[in-house]
């Protein structure tokens, strides 16, 4: 059996990703990423415990990331991911500076800016 290997690159993001093992996402070298996207294993893993056993024979992503700049890019790139594997419709929607991952109307995932967003600016339509 082959296993699908999927990659990202463009001038200032690079990753690579498979679908196996336990929803990880790792940097290369002195890259500091793995607390990028604190919960977001819990896009996967929905109510299951992360350390049960349904969660980890569900399957997941395992990412590793080269160069990054976006979480835009990164986010969209698990999800894309996780669709492909999966019989999920996860979206990704960027909304002033935030990131959200949505599944049939439902919120699932917001990823904030460093600093927070202003709840007004947050709140106005584009």
């Amino acid at each position: 059996m082959t296993e699908k290997i999927y990659e990202y690159k463009d001038d200032q993001d690079w990753y690579v990703g498979n679908w196996q093992g336990h929803n990880l996402i790792a940097g290369m070298g002195d890259l500091r990423i793995h607390d990028v996207l604190p919960g977001f294993s819990s896009v996967v893993d929905g109510d299951a415990d992360p350390f049960s056993e349904e969660a980890w024979n569900a399957g997941g992503y395992d990412v590793m990331v080269i160069r990054y700049s976006s979480v835009l890019r990164l986010v969209s790139f698990i999800i894309d991911i996780i669709n492909d594997n999966t019989e999920r419709n996860l979206e990704v929607v960027e909304h002033q500076g935030a990131v959200l991952v949505v599944e049939k109307g439902c919120l699932l995932y917001l990823h904030l800016p460093k600093g927070g967003i202003e709840l007004e600016e947050f709140w106005r339509r584009p």
